[in-house]
């Protein structure tokens, strides 16, 4: 209802106007002490939108999306490192921008949002990039309401968000692992297998640790950087912007010992061509071959990590245990990392069997003799 009859405190009476733009949106609301003038500013306002006219200010009208954008990408991204920002740049000139970067802000409507992702289906973009795209979108536009409140609701559907197939990254079960662990043990490449295997580091981590970093008296890691390849260079923190300490099996500390012996505390404990740091490339290249001679499956540095966790379960870690071994922030991100097993499953199945019962076929009734002449045979008289 457009006019209301509302009272005053002084229980006069007033009448409220109150209409919606195309969008849906409140035009401002007044007062009046006659009717015949609130019904005239109702009539304005109805004529006005059905001309198209919108609810919200007039600079807020015209702000375009990529206008907005840049504003947001500008102000609102202090906490984020230096290769995700590059990341949703790319994620915005690529995908958001060609379909959303000319409308209006205001006009931009859950439709438009779902036409961004179905580009990106088109193209052939995987699921995971598409939740990647979808919550960038979400960020822009939740902070278009609460922060900048240039907008009263985010045109982002939970529907729309796209749902990645959760496939198992390959890994190494724990007889598998420490194979590995025993055939790399004297090779340059040993201590970055140990390190991602033992101490379920990120490839990134183990790029830029260093011999002070390892505290042999605690038997602990300390992870303080990591090398970010997007930029290309070693910044003073982890992925999460929080700095690890993982604690390290009496195994790993006497290998490490053995691995860093007469090397200065700022040197890498896994060094590269010319003691620089090691490549990433090179690490995977030397995993994949290693495991192909071993007749193990094929696995990243990152899938390193994975098979580290098996071995960790096996001697009782608990979900709230690899929370802190891998540095996440919940538990969500870490179920990832708990691989089920079939073992017992398998077991339990070679021992179900399925006996069928002899069946006893009925006695057969005894069959007549033939007979040894057969009856009189008529003889017809013509």
């Amino acid at each position: 209802m457009a006019i209301m009859s509302v009272k005053t405190k002084d229980n006069q009476q007033r009448w409220l106007v109150r209409v919606r733009d195309g969008n849906g949106k409140w035009f401002r609301a007044k007062r009046f002490r006659r009717k015949p003038d609130a019904e005239r500013y109702e009539r304005e306002l109805e004529s006005l939108a059905d001309q198209g006219g919108l609810a919200q200010a007039s600079e807020t009208q015209r702000i375009l999306f990529g206008t907005f954008a840049a504003k947001w990408c500008a102000e609102r991204r202090s906490k984020v490192s230096r290769g995700w920002r590059l990341t949703q740049d790319q994620m915005l000139r690529d995908y958001v921008l060609p379909t959303l970067g000319t409308r209006k802000l205001c006009e931009i409507r859950p439709e438009h949002v779902g036409q961004v992702l179905l580009q990106m289906q088109k193209a052939g973009r995987g699921a995971q990039l598409q939740l990647h795209v979808y919550n960038l979108m979400s960020r822009i536009f939740g902070q278009a309401v609460r922060y900048y409140r240039v907008l009263s609701e985010s045109p982002v559907s939970e529907q729309d968000k796209p749902e990645p197939l959760k496939v198992e990254r390959p890994h190494l079960n724990p007889d598998e692992a420490r194979r590995l662990l025993v055939a790399s043990r004297d090779l340059p490449i040993g201590p970055a297998i140990w390190l991602a295997t033992l101490a379920t580091m990120r490839a990134s981590e183990i790029q830029a640790l260093t011999v002070g970093a390892i505290d042999f008296e605690r038997g602990q890691i300390h992870i303080r950087a990591a090398f970010k390849r997007k930029v290309r260079e070693i910044e003073p923190y982890p992925k999460q912007r929080r700095a690890g300490l993982v604690p390290m099996a009496p195994v790993l500390a006497d290998y490490l010992r053995s691995r860093t012996a007469g090397k200065r505390d700022d040197e890498f404990v896994v060094s590269g061509v010319n003691q620089a740091m090691l490549d990433h490339l090179t690490f995977l290249a030397r995993v994949v071959d290693l495991c192909k001679e071993l007749g193990l499956p094929r696995v990243t540095p990152h899938g390193l990590r994975h098979s580290g966790t098996e071995l960790w379960v096996e001697q009782g870690a608990s979900e709230e245990d690899l929370v802190r071994l891998l540095n996440h922030s919940g538990a969500a991100a870490v179920r990832r990392y708990i691989h089920p097993t079939h073992t017992r499953l398998q077991e339990i199945a070679l021992k179900i069997q399925v006996q069928t019962p002899e069946v006893t076929p009925p006695p057969r009734a005894p069959t007549p003799p033939l007979p040894t002449s057969g009856p009189p045979r008529l003889r017809i008289v013509r």
